[in-house]
């Protein structure tokens, strides 16, 4: 789909859809991803700091 408005709404319907055990695996997964991009760019802010 190349249409953002199409699949924006898609995502949101499948969101809703979803049961709640999905739902929660997929929130837990969410979670773990948010987390692991975080930490990496905390990392990577401590060693541009760590070489001034």
């Amino acid at each position: 789909m190349k249409d953002e408005r199409l699949v924006d709404a898609f995502s949101q319907w499948q969101e809703l859809s979803m049961s709640l055990q999905e739902k929660l695996t997929y929130e837990a997964r969410l979670k773990h991803i948010l987390d692991e991009k975080s930490a990496a760019i905390e990392a990577h802010l401590r060693i541009v700091e760590a070489e001034k």
